[in-house]
């Protein structure tokens, strides 16, 4: 039952350890005119520069600090860049052609 135990506690230790880096990042982004919040609750919010916003309630995947959200079949990808602090946005219009690439920085 111990061993069990600390097995678990040392279980935690190594997600906590993969996850902390990814919610310390930034999550609020800016890059040529465009805003994307990514919300604590997985939500998107990317607004362009006249304020005009899209928010998109949780993602559909999330993986290793990625994120892709889709609505109307158009795709909305976050990843980041080299695992460091800018992410690019990519988004995809219903027949896959991409309309949107954009590398995006912690905004301040």
């Amino acid at each position: 039952m111990k061993s069990t135990m600390k097995l678990v506690a040392v279980a935690a230790c190594v997600v906590a350890t993969l996850v902390a880096p990814l919610l310390a990042r930034a999550d609020k982004f800016s890059g040529g005119g465009w805003t994307v919040t990514i919300g604590d609750d997985g939500s998107y919010t990317g607004c362009d520069a006249q304020n005009r916003c899209l928010r998109i309630e949780s993602y559909d995947q999330q993986s290793q600090g990625a994120y892709v959200w889709s609505n109307g079949g158009y795709t909305y990808a976050m990843s980041p860049i080299d695992a460091g602090p800018r992410y690019r946005l990519t988004v995809r219009d219903p027949k896959d052609k991409v309309i949107l690439r954009q590398v995006m920085s912690p905004a301040k």
